[in-house]
């Protein structure tokens, strides 16, 4: 009798966690083994998109330990990306800034610049992994100088998958030229999307709204195209927008940052206006489980808004002590021919779930993506084959023709020859 209260208990707790997406959380809880669970497949895929949402800490501790190897959380990340690329159907990757987590104008203890440059190398290694295999775009966050960023992100590769950066002669790389500042159309099947990353200084004094007013009108030239916002910061552990400066402590630094975000300048100016946003995806603040929320444009549409930084949400290391930094990717699925959104929040190290409440649907309005028909494309082998089909009917078809001529020949050159002999013996 006990084992049947004790089975009904847990089975309450399991459903009652299940029942709980998308639940804000802003601690830095440390996690066991019981947290990452197996992840199941996800039915009806039709493609998907990976989200990095601030992976500064695991840069950090690994181009920290990189001599030694003991920790390679960063590198598997990408690694999982690139193997599961086909079977996933991943189409994008998008990341959310701070991708390395020394800025060098910090009073460190340490030398800023050295740790600075070892962490953008070890983020440029594993972006070129990404390199024509999986197209990407990379934000640029408060931690990320734009000069590690202009040359460790925006290479030339990187520059050849956007149809455009933000450019202005009159301004300063400091004040709106920075290459975060940039869009890219999508076509995915019949799906048409507009992926736009805009610098996370963006509504700083000085900046001025001209990359604004940029973004507007490259979102109005394209109506039909679903708009999907990547932005450092903007939502905030609530939900809503954030719209106060921010006093952000840096651990063991000696200074605090003060951070300025407009998040609700942002939605004033630019989000809200338009009928074909779609997404807004932002990191910054630290949560453990992704936050998701929907606001409603002034044209009605709903507008989809994920928080994502698992900057501090760490696990126990082997020795029992040690807190290790969780690299942890998410994954948004579109499923049921473009009807609905399934995610999944994957520890890639493990290749499992992180906790069964980030595992959530998101059944969207009747209208907001056509019925997904995917693009048939026709292989090197296919076409191949193809052609050799082509050559062989073409041969077998001279062939017959040839045979058929001598054919017609040979029975006119009988039927003439017997009468020609009927008429000698006539004669």
């Amino acid at each position: 009798m006990k084992k049947r209260i004790v089975a009904i208990v847990c089975l309450l707790a399991m459903l009652l966690s299940m029942t709980t997406l998308g639940a804000l959380s802003a601690s830095a809880d440390t996690y066991g083994s019981a947290d990452f669970i197996d992840a199941q497949p996800v039915e009806n895929l039709d493609y998907s998109f990976a989200i990095l949402g601030d992976p500064q800490t695991v840069v950090e501790y690994e181009a920290k330990n990189q001599y030694t190897k003991k920790y390679t959380s960063f590198s598997n990340m990408f690694d999982w990306l690139v193997e599961n690329q086909e079977s996933r159907k991943i189409e994008y990757v998008l990341g959310l800034g701070d991708t390395v987590d020394t800025l060098y104008t910090y009073p460190e203890s340490y030398n800023p610049i050295y740790y600075n440059r070892m962490e953008w190398t070890k983020a440029r290694t594993n972006l070129k992994k990404l390199d024509g295999i999986i197209p990407y775009m990379i934000v640029r966050g408060n931690h990320d100088d734009e000069i590690g960023y202009n040359q460790y992100v925006c290479t030339a590769e990187y520059q050849a998958q956007m149809d455009e950066f933000y450019f202005d002669s009159a301004k300063t790389s400091t004040k709106g030229n920075s290459m975060s500042n940039c869009y890219r159309k999508l076509e995915i099947g019949n799906h048409k999307y507009l992926m736009l990353g805009l610098d996370y200084a963006i509504g700083e004094q000085g900046y001025g709204d001209d990359v604004i007013d940029w973004a507007n009108s490259v979102i109005e030239a394209n109506p039909d195209y679903k708009v999907i916002i990547s932005l450092h910061a903007y939502l905030g552990t609530n939900g809503d927008r954030m719209q106060t400066s921010i006093e952000s402590s840096n651990g063991d630094r000696t200074a605090t940052e003060p951070l300025t975000f407009y998040g609700a300048k942002l939605w004033q100016k630019l989000i809200r206006k338009h009928s074909n946003v779609f997404m807004v995806f932002s990191g910054h603040v630290s949560v453990d489980n992704p936050v998701v929320s929907t606001h409603t444009g002034e044209n009605g549409n709903q507008i989809i808004n994920v928080l994502v930084d698992p900057q501090s949400t760490y696990e126990t290391g082997a020795d029992g002590v040690s807190k290790l930094p969780v690299a942890l990717v998410l994954m948004m699925n579109v499923t049921n021919g473009g009807k609905s959104l399934e995610f999944e929040y994957i520890a890639t190290d493990k290749d499992k779930q992180f906790k069964a409440k980030n595992r959530f649907t998101i059944d969207l309005p009747a209208g907001t993506l056509p019925e997904y028909v995917p693009t048939v494309e026709t292989t090197a082998e296919e076409t191949t084959e193809a052609t050799t089909v082509t050559e062989e009917v073409a041969k077998k078809g001279c062939r017959g023709a040839i045979t058929s001529t001598v054919a017609v020949c040979c029975t006119i050159g009988t039927t003439l020859a017997a009468f020609a002999m009927r008429k000698k013996k006539e004669d």
